[in-house]
């Protein structure tokens, strides 16, 4: 079938359920009949020799051990099916079972193709390398015994089988062994499956041994992306608050300044030092904090002083400036003793050349004291992302849909994203933080880096272009029975 809608919705009672499995097969039989499709025929030779489940299994085993052949599975262009089905005729053959032209139990043959193609969807998309393809691909075989022998694989979410699937592609998702760590992982992900193909004689059991194993293994490194991702966390919770708090700051000052032209030691005070004593007491005491009142009592009679001396009213008249409220402001810049005194002569200066009747602009006067920036210091750069992907505040000027920016924000801390990092790259991207402040989500990826940070608004347009999607189901299994249903509706609506 050919790809479908990348929103299509499994059948039934939702994925994993009994009538999503029902619906599932049933859309699969449908799309068979109606395409005519049948496994790879043996012209005009002899009719097809019905298989039984027990010789199924004993080919399926024969084909576990062949290594070289299950890499082979995950190569190529053609439907898994059809590769699987090539090989059983080879193994039925050299078993004695069958001639060219395999004819499977109706309910055995359901198994193997709905296997196979929710391998082909697993493994379908750049989210995998080539060397992981193949690395899950041989995970095949194991699972269409699974599949043949119990079809509880596709009914409950907590199968043994089911668990390790989803534990690998979670282990491999996004891992290009870049780091000690995950070459570490892939490596052991890489014997849990040579243990799989080796050890499987159709007991489930293994796989639950061995997802347990490899889930412990990873209990260590999920530690370390935990850290990774608090640690992201709290630098962008530090930077939004940071950044909220310079924009009250300014916001006050603004008010009260009007549209005031000051002289420059004048505009510097008001705009960077009182600017920057706002911030930290705000973002340290709060916004009912006194200071904050008597700093901006500073503020207004230093500018009450400016409109005395701009109307060129009697010096004698001119309102004393507050000075111990200057000096305080002026001490949370690090700026004290003769600098701070410095710059409290240079104000008084140019308030008394304003007063001369100079223009503002004019009335310059040397600052010794270090002015301090505006700009809070940069934060730590997170991995490299690909121009494009970054967005910026705006979202009244953004292109998206109306029900998909409703599924971005509904989103929720731990849920995850399709993020397209390149034309031929995608990654999974968690949502780790909301910011309360800015609603924006921070996005993380399974090193627990900070990959994004974006409105809803912006991963809605991000989406429309490509370079965000939904992940369809909870988890890597449930995910590609979705995109198998989604196919099979899209295929049948050809019809």
């Amino acid at each position: 079938p050919e790809p479908g809608p990348a929103g299509a919705a499994a059948p039934g009672s939702g994925p994993g359920g009994p009538g999503a499995f029902a619906g599932l097969v049933g859309r699969w039989r449908g799309w068979r009949s109606a395409n005519g499709w049948t496994p790879p025929a043996a012209g005009d030779g002899p009719p097809p020799r019905p298989i039984s489940s027990a010789e199924l299994l004993s080919v399926l085993s024969l084909l576990q051990g062949d290594l070289p052949r299950q890499h082979a599975l995950a190569e190529g262009g053609e439907p898994l099916a059809l590769r699987l089905r090539q090989e059983m005729a080879q193994g039925a053959k050299r078993l004695g079972v069958a001639g060219d032209n395999l004819h499977l139990d109706g309910l055995d043959e359901d198994a193997v193709d709905l296997v196979t193609l929710l391998f082909d969807v697993l493994l379908d998309g750049p989210q995998f390398g080539p060397e992981i393809r193949r690395m899950i691909g041989r995970m095949l075989v194991p699972y269409v015994k699974v599949a043949v022998k119990d079809r509880r694989l596709f009914l409950f979410k907590e199968h043994p089988a089911r668990r390790l699937l989803n534990t690998v592609a979670e282990a491999c998702e996004g891992n290009r062994g870049e780091a000690p760590q995950e070459r570490e992982l892939l490596n052991h992900v890489d014997h849990t499956i040579d243990r799989l193909v080796a050890e499987f004689n159709e007991d489930v059991a293994i796989f639950e041994v061995l997802e347990q194993e490899l889930r412990a293994y990873m209990a260590q490194h999920r530690k370390r992306v935990e850290l990774a991702e608090r640690r992201a966390a709290e630098q962008q919770r530090g930077r939004e608050r940071l950044e909220q708090a310079r924009a009250r700051a300014e916001a006050m000052l603004a008010r009260m300044r009007s549209d005031r032209e000051l002289p420059p030691v004048l505009d510097a005070f008001v705009g960077r030092y009182a600017t920057h004593h706002l911030v930290q007491v705000i973002l340290r005491e709060g916004q009912a904090s006194p200071r904050i009142d008597a700093t901006l009592g500073a503020v207004e009679r230093l500018l009450l002083a400016f409109d005395h001396a701009e109307l060129q009213m009697p010096v004698a008249q001119m309102p004393e400036l507050p000075r111990a409220e200057i000096l305080a402001v002026l001490a949370s810049s690090g700026c004290v003793g003769e600098p701070a005194e410095g710059v409290l002569a240079a104000m008084q200066d140019a308030l008394l050349r304003v007063a001369r009747g100079e223009p503002p602009s004019a009335a310059t006067t040397a600052l010794d004291a270090p002015i301090p920036p505006l700009e809070p210091p940069a934060p730590p750069a997170p991995d490299p992302v690909p121009p494009g992907l970054e967005l910026v505040a705006g979202n009244d000027m953004l292109d998206y849909d109306g029900h998909v920016l409703e599924h971005m924000r509904a989103l929720k801390v731990g849920q995850w994203l399709q993020l397209a990092t390149s034309p031929d790259r995608v990654e999974p991207a968690k949502v780790s933080w909301i910011s309360p402040i800015s609603g924006r989500l921070l996005l993380v990826n399974r090193r627990g880096i900070r990959v994004l940070v974006a409105s809803p608004e912006e991963l809605a347009a991000m989406a429309k272009l490509g370079k965000v999607s939904l992940r369809q189901g909870e988890t890597p299994f449930e995910d590609a029975l979705q995109q198998v249903a989604g196919r099979l509706k899209s295929a049948a609506a050809k019809l």
